[in-house]
Parts: C-alpha cells; sequence; structure tokens
C-alpha cells in the first residue's frame, strides 16, 4: 500500500479537507534537535550540502546525523506524517549507516530497519490520530557514528487548520532526595584493598565519618607501615610481594565500627577506579594554586574526603606559558609558584594528587607539551611527587596527521606510539603513578590502554552538562567495553558533570536536572568509570552533597571484584544494566531514557542470569532499604530520564529451610571496671551488623557496636558498659538479614 493511499484513509475521518493543513517538516524550528555530531539543517545535510540519497537530490528536508532525536508535540492535533528516509551521499562510500525510527506516546509507529549510503529512499507514512508526541530518531547501526549523515526528506504532517507541532519541552523535576540522612555512628568508607609495587611509597588516608570525636586503631599494621591516627594516614613501604591485611577500628560516643583492609603489594596498583576531583570544567585553563587549595579544604569540610574521594587532579593551565623554556622539561606557572610545595601539602592532609600533560607540543589551551621531552617531564612529576599523570591527545593531532601523510603506517600504531613512550618513562621511576590515558575513544583505545601502561582510558569525547551528552554521546554508549576493564585498566566516561562549573562569569549550575544526576552518579558507579568531580567545590549545594555522600553506592562503585557491568537489556529508550559483586550478587540500575514520559521496565531471572537456586533479596541502594525479594521478574516504573538502582543479595537457596542465626554460648568473665563478655554466634548469612544490650524496657544501653558478620561460628569480645545495675538485659545481634536476643543476667 503506498502513502497517497494510506493518507487517504486517514482523512476519511476528518469531515472536510477544508478543516486540515499540512506542515513540512523542515519549516519546522530544529534547534531542539539533539544529535552526536554537528548540527541539524533545514534543506540541507548535515554538512550543509544539497540532500541527495542514492543519486536522488530532494529540494526540502532535514539533515541530520545518528544519533539523534527530534521529539514534537503535537497535542491530538495531527493526524498523520509522510515523508522519506535515506543516508546522504556526501559520505566516504564505504561508511555510513543509521535506523530510522518514528515514536508517539511511547510505541513504535515504523522503522526503516538499519540503512547505508547505497540504499534507495525508504518512505513512511504512520497514523498520528489523537496522539500526543512524535519523536523522530536517528540510532546509528549497531556499529559506530562515522559518517552517519541521515536525511528526513519531503516529509509533511497533516494537521488541524491552523495547528502547527512544536519542540516537546521536557518538565524539569524539583530537587529531591533519596540518600538517608547522614549517620552519626561510625562508618568506614572508600576501597578495601590498596595496590603497590614492592618499595614503593604508600599514602592512604582512612576514610571514615560520623560523630566527632573519633578514634581509629589500626590492627596488624605490616612492617614498612606507620599510622598517624591525628591526620589518619598509613603510609610507607612494603618490600616483599604479598597480601597483607590489617583492621580498621572505629569508635565514637555512639558507636563502633570495624572493617578488613588488605595491602596487596605486586604488579598491580589499582584495584578500584579513582575517586576524587579535577579542576578542568571548574577552572578551565585559568586553574591557580588557591584553586587547588580551596578544592582541598571544600573536600575536607564537605566531609566527602571522610567518604573516599581521595584525589586531586590539576589539569591543563599549571605550565609556563614559555614553549621555549618547556624544550628541557615543563615548567610551572607563577600561577603555580611552589607546585612542589602544594603537593607535599596535599599529601600530607591525605590526598593524591594528579598533573596533566601531552604528547604533543601544545596542550588543547597551547600551552606547552611533553613533545621530545618526555623523559624529562617524566621525571619531573616524579621529583614533585606526583600520584597520576593525565596525557591528553589534543595537541598531538597534528603530529598524527603528518605521520599518516608521510608515513602510510597503519593508524593504530601511530596512536598507541606517544603514549607507550610516556608510559615506559613513567615507569623508569622509582614511583607507582596511575597513567590516564586521554585519547577520546580513537583508534579503540580500549583495546591498547592496558597494555602499554595504562590504569584508565578515556572511551569517549568530552561530557557536556546537558543529558544528551552525558547519556547518548557518552554514558550508554559503553555496551561491550566491559571485557577490556577491570583491575588495573578502567574505561574512563569523562567527568561527573554535577554542581557548579566553569570559571568567574561563565559560572553556571550544572544542566543535568535532578532525575538525570541521579542517573549519571548510577550508570558511572555500575560501570567503574572513575567518579571524579569537576565542580566549584565552595558552592556545593545540600542536593549535591547527598547525592555524592551515598556510602551504598559508592560501595558498589568500589567493589573489589571490579568487574565492569554491561548492559543485559535494551529497548529503545529503555535500558537495564547489572554488575557483579563480589558478595555474588548484582547490582542492577533500570534507566529511562525517554524524553517524553514514564516507561514500565522488566526483566526475568533468566535474563539476569542469577542462579535460580538462590534467594536474593532486593535493596533500594539510594534510600538504603530492603524492598523484598526477587521473584520470577524485575519490573519497576521508572520517570523520564530516571533510574531505579538496586543490589540482589543472595541469601538461602530457594525452598530450603532457612538456616537460623544464633548466638551459641555468652560467658562474662568480671573485670576491675568492666565486665567482658565473650559471644560466639553462628549466622548464615555475611555482612555489617550490629551488636547492642537493651534493658528490660527495651531501651538501648550504651552504645551499639559494628561488626563484620561473617558465614558460620564467629567470636566477638564485647566490654560491656560500666556500672550496669544487677538484673536481666538482653543482647541483640542485627546481620540485616535477621535479629537475634539472647539474655544476659548481671548479678553484683
Amino acid at each position: 500500500m503506498n502513502a497517497l493511499i494510506v493518507l487517504l484513509m486517514i482523512l476519511s475521518s476528518v469531515s472536510t479537507f477544508a478543516m486540515v493543513d499540512t506542515v513540512r517538516l523542515s519549516s519546522l524550528e530544529i534547534s531542539a534537535i539533539k544529535q552526536d555530531f554537528g548540527y541539524a539543517k533545514q534543506d540541507r545535510s548535515v554538512m550543509g550540502n544539497p540532500l541527495r540519497i542514492a543519486g536522488t537530490n530532494y529540494e526540502h528536508g532535514i539533515g541530520t546525523h545518528a544519533g539523534s532525536t527530534f521529539t514534537l508535540s503535537i497535542q491530538k492535533q495531527a493526524y498523520a506524517l509522510t515523508g522519506l528516509v535515506g543516508i546522504d551521499e556526501g559520505i566516504f562510500p564505504e561508511m555510513g549507516s543509521a535506523e530510522f525510527l518514528i515514536i508517539s506516546d511511547g510505541q513504535i509507529l515504523w522503522r526503516s530497519g538499519i540503512m547505508n549510503r547505497t540504499m534507495q529512499a525508504r518512505s513512511f507514512s504512520v497514523d498520528l490520530t489523537n496522539r500526543r508526541t512524535c519523536e523522530l530518531l536517528v540510532f546509528d547501526g549497531n556499529d559506530n557514528i562515522f559518517s552517519d549523515h541521515a536525511n528526513w526528506v519531503n516529509a509533511y504532517f497533516i494537521v488541524n487548520k491552523g495547528f502547527k507541532p512544536i519542540p516537546f519541552i521536557r518538565p524539569i523535576e524539583e530537587e529531591y532526595t533519596l540518600t538517608p540522612e547522614e549517620s552519626l555512628l561510625p562508618m568506614i568508607h572508600g576501597k578495601t584493598q590498596y595496590g603497590a609495587k614492592p618499595g614503593s611509597d604508600i599514602l592512604h588516608y582512612v576514610p571514615v565519618s560520623g560523630l566527632e570525636p573519633l578514634s581509629i586503631v589500626i590492627d596488624n599494621l605490616p612492617p614498612g607501615l606507620t599510622f598517624d591516627s591525628y591526620r589518619r594516614i598509613i603510609q610507607g613501604s612494603i618490600e616483599k610481594i604479598g597480601t597483607y591485611s590489617i583492621t580498621i577500628r572505629a569508635e565514637n560516643a555512639l558507636g563502633k565500627a570495624q572493617s578488613t583492609f588488605l595491602f596487596r603489594i605486586g604488579d598491580t596498583i589499582s584495584f578500584s577506579p579513582p575517586i576524587g576531583w579535577s579542576s578542568w570544567y571548574a577552572h578551565w585553563e585559568y586553574v591557580t594554586q588557591e584553586d587547588i587549595y580551596k578544592a582541598a579544604h571544600a573536600l575536607r569540610t564537605s566531609g566527602l574526603q571522610q567518604y573516599g574521594f581521595e584525589y586531586i587532579l590539576i589539569d591543563d593551565g599549571w605550565q609556563d606559558t614559555s614553549h621555549a623554556l618547556s624544550k628541557q622539561g615543563l615548567k610551572h606557572a607563577p600561577t603555580f609558584p611552589d607546585l612542589e610545595a602544594m603537593i607535599d601539602s596535599l599529601h600530607a592532609m591525605g590526598f593524591k594528587v594528579g598533573i596533566y600533560s601531552s604528547p604533543g607540543s601544545h596542550t588543547c589551551v597551547k600551552l606547552p607539551g611533553s613533545l621530545n621531552h618526555e623523559e624529562q617531564d617524566a621525571d619531573y612529576f616524579c621529583s614533585i611527587k606526583a600520584d597520576l599523570v593525565k596525557h591528553d591527545w589534543c595537541g598531538y593531532q597534528s603530529v598524527y596527521d603528518s605521520l599518516m601523510k608521510s608515513s602510510g603506517a597503519d593508524p593504530t600504531s601511530l596512536a598507541i606510539a606517544p603514549y607507550t613512550l610516556m608510559s615506559k618513562a613513567l615507569q623508569r621511576c622509582n614511583r607507582d603513578i596511575f597513567f590516564m590515558v586521554c585519547q577520546y575513544g580513537n583508534n579503540e583505545v580500549w583495546k591498547w590502554g592496558r597494555s602499554i601502561g595504562g590504569h584508565s582510558w578515556r572511551t569517549t569525547t568530552d561530557i557536556q552538562d546537558n543529558w544528551w551528552s552525558m547519556s547518548n554521546i557518552v554514558g550508554f554508549r559503553q555496551a561491550g567495553l566491559e571485557r577490556y576493564a577491570g583491575h588495573n585498566g578502567w574505561n574512563d566516561m569523562d567527568h561527573l558533570r554535577l554542581g557548579y562549573s566553569q570559571p568567574g562569569r561563565y559560572m553556571q549550575k550544572t544542566q543535568l536536572t535532578p532525575h538525570e544526576q541521579y542517573t549519571q552518579v548510577a550508570l558511572w558507579a555500575l560501570l567503574n568509570s572513575p567518579l571524579i568531580l569537576s565542580m566549584h567545590m565552595d558552592s556545593l549545594d545540600a542536593f549535591t552533597l547527598q547525592l555524592l555522600k551515598n556510602h551504598e553506592v559508592l560501595a558498589m562503585h568500589q567493589d573489589p571484584l571490579g568487574i565492569q557491568g554491561r548492559r543485559v537489556y535494551k529497548n529503545i529508550w529503555q535500558e537495564i544494566w547489572s554488575k557483579p559483586l563480589l558478595n555474588g550478587g548484582l547490582a542492577i540500575g533500570l534507566f529511562n531514557r525517554d524524553d517524553v514520559g514514564e516507561q514500565t521496565l522488566a526483566i526475568t531471572r533468566n535474563e539476569l542470569g542469577v542462579n535460580p537456586d538462590i534467594r536474593y533479596r532486593i535493596r533500594d541502594l539510594w534510600t538504603q532499604n530492603d524492598i523484598g525479594y526477587l521473584d520470577q521478574q524485575l519490573q519497576y516504573t521508572i520517570p523520564s530520564h530516571g533510574v531505579r538502582l538496586i543490589a540482589l543479595i543472595p541469601e538461602s537457596p530457594l525452598g530450603s529451610v532457612q538456616e537460623e542465626d544464633q548466638i551459641s554460648s555468652l560467658r562474662i568473665i568480671p573485670q576491675p571496671a568492666t565486665d567482658i563478655a565473650y559471644c560466639s554466634f553462628n549466622s548464615s548469612h555475611q555482612g555489617q551488623g550490629f551488636i547492642e544490650i537493651i534493658d528490660a524496657n527495651g531501651s538501648l544501653i550504651g552504645t551499639p557496636i559494628s561488626i563484620d558478620i561473617k558465614k558460620g561460628m564467629q567470636a566477638f569480645t564485647l566490654p560491656l558498659p560500666q556500672n550496669m545495675a544487677s538484673g536481666l538485659y538482653g543482647l541483640k545481634i542485627s546481620t540485616g538479614f535477621s535479629t537475634v536476643f539472647h539474655p544476659i543476667l548481671i548479678v553484683h
């Protein structure tokens, strides 16, 4: 059936043709079109050339580029949309593929299938009667977006007379808080294992939150390391290869906490992706030494350092502007009058410090790069005790282009060479330096970044603080890359675009809405991307702070397994990603990328790949609440641009009689001022728990004690509160899975 006949059928429901108009698609305001490359153009291709598909020219249409979206509000005033689509001819002959879709009110009305440059234009005609929205989408051809120049041509709406479709404006939700109020009990945060090479300097700030004053004690500290309890810093070095386990104990007036921490000495220096702050989006190249000090102070006073935010990255702008002087090695600018002393001060505060360079003769902002003096610069970075070096492609592009023309060498080999050079120079230093490869995803850097000594590599171009950039250009383009990431090598999706960024009079609040900010943090955590802030830290607001201080989300990001999440479901704008956890469970993010409204997402146990014989408890990571058990599927309704972030925590086998947690023995040993209870406890679960003593009225006596619960039998030493009167008390152990009581009779 051709398009004309379909239109006549649609219009047969309209009482008279005098009541309708045609509106040409390309006559509409198109500035709202979002796309991955360039800007959409009216009656021209995305490159500004005449519209041309498979040898045929078209006078009217919209030239766009995959991926793109154009969402229009039609308010039940439209009857039909008809036209043609195809790949523009003005591209490399062997490249360019895309698929066109038309969606209305969440329903797919038409899709073209994947098209390439050689195909004739395909026609469409869709019924829009009684519909509110119309979305015109272009997706890449399941490969990449190179040369995906896509044309909508000879397209017309049939509408009520006088009506014209208008760009849909998504309503912006109010800020809202999901993270519970910060606990005053002591809590130990951050990574659980530290990697270092034998003999290398170790610097670890012990991140603990809770009501001050806090007492922190380290048990079983290996030879070569010392702990400064005032500064909460473990430092020194360990000479022998091996794994060294310590216990961190924290206590304040309200309770106690303890956790196990590992120092793993060998070739791996990164067992979890970095968390911290970068100067770039906040200050650009105008960053100063004072700005860095202010950011460090704000990270500490806001409490973010106590939650594990440990890196401070000095991006482009620290270098002296003289290219002549830099030929013997990079020098610091007058705006950084004492760079080495500043880094020493930051180390004394417990921070790790990153520095920036480029493999080219200049950086992105035309400051000197490291070309032809890589070894001198590596020696300099080591001498100032840098902990991380970001090596940014920008200034090397012209060198690369010249070599491509003159040598005819393999493009990937040419792209690898400058990073190999700096990596080898850094490895000569007697210092563990995290090497951050910034290559913008070109030449499939994830395939070779690890092999040349990189510890992370950028998988995309720079992120902007808007939904399309964060979601379509960066965030949801990571499927398949998980196979290249893990301990000692992470896919880097660029910085978190939260809070206020950009320098001076350009400073502005992020354009990401509250839903979108939750989505970015959740997705970055699931995919093990470095969580690097890049905002004005002294303008940190309450909404952003609670978003970042969610200890369960941060713990999921830092999970010791180090396995990046993967996409397990996709249907147009619906995506579900899952990440394996050390406890045998999964962290799962259900995302609604649609602009228009909420969507219901569902996925089965089989699709998730969980053990069919295990019962899983569902934990909402944002609210830190248990919300039930996994049945045959998960199903949630998610708002536009929103996310549901949960964890599946394995418990007992399905259909089995669950083993009961129980206190198996208890004995009280009198001491001069304090009674000591030695308690052995059998648990069928593992996780964090609390021990409390309660009186006959159910009131808490003393302060709760945080403990690590392991499966099976275990023993605890419990100091009883002083001056307890004679009588019957209860010992209460809460495991997070169950609560067990045991009577205690105190007799003086």
